[in-house]
């Protein structure tokens, strides 16, 4: 997502919708999040999820993943 808002402002908005924010650090120009994911949101388990949610909770857009094949190796 493209969110205009400072990660504290967007750990604030998760903590407050069920996403508990139990640290934040900065990454460089990004920050990282570590949540607590409670057991009555599956749906916020993997990366996409919580994009999903910050998307929702928060001004900004959800891009599209950018998949790419990966070759299988078969014997």
């Amino acid at each position: 997502t493209d969110i205009p808002e400072s990660p504290q402002q967007l750990g604030a908005r998760l903590t407050g919708v069920g996403l508990a924010v139990d640290a934040l650090e900065p990454s460089g120009d990004d920050a990282v999040f570590e949540l607590e994911i409670a057991t009555n949101r599956p749906d916020c388990l993997s990366h996409a999820g919580v994009a999903r949610e910050a998307a929702a909770v928060a001004p900004g857009a959800l891009r599209a993943l950018e998949l790419e094949e990966v070759p299988s190796h078969d014997s």
